[in-house]
């Protein structure tokens, strides 16, 4: 718990060390990025999840897009890779700090058999730049979509950046 509570701590910081005046990305706009997750569950902070993404805002405010995982389990030795999409709501907090949120498809295609899950994201993008935001996520996976139950629920903090063009 101490090392969730740093992490969370060290994201917090990093947000409001600098600040640059923003409002939701426009239609059209375009993102990139990558960030790092770190899981939530008590025991199972050495899982490391990598994740790289590209969408669009297709609409005021609303965002599409997918991505790419890496990750590493702890005490499995072959890594996973699975492909995302997501589907998220942006809206302005403030000056520097948009709020969001969304849901998401997984597919985890190595190793086999694919496994499909669901998943509901919320988190904040504090702007450093016109073009350039720092994310912090909570990603609550709620297992295979196949059979959903609250045993299979799971939340990790993701922190990362996105380029915006």
């Amino acid at each position: 718990m101490k090392k969730v509570s740093g992490i969370l701590g060290f994201a917090a910081v990093l947000m409001f060390v600098a600040t640059a005046a923003h409002a939701v990305p426009a239609t059209g706009t375009q993102a990139i990025g990558a960030n790092a997750t770190v899981s939530l569950k008590p025991g199972a902070a050495k899982n490391i999840f990598l994740n790289g993404f590209y969408g669009k805002f297709i609409s005021d405010g609303i965002f599409v897009g997918g991505g790419l995982t890496v990750a590493k389990w702890d005490g499995v030795d072959d890594p996973s890779v699975s492909v995302q999409a997501v589907a998220q709501y942006w809206m302005g907090l403030s000056d520097g700090l948009d709020f969001f949120a969304g849901l998401n498809i997984n597919a985890a295609v190595m190793p086999s058999p694919v496994v499909v899950t669901a998943g509901v994201d919320l988190g904040v993008a504090h702007w450093l730049a016109d073009n350039t935001a720092i994310t912090a996520v909570i990603d609550t996976d709620l297992g295979d979509v196949s059979a959903i139950s609250g045993d299979s629920i799971t939340m990790q903090l993701a922190i990362g950046v996105a380029q915006f063009f």
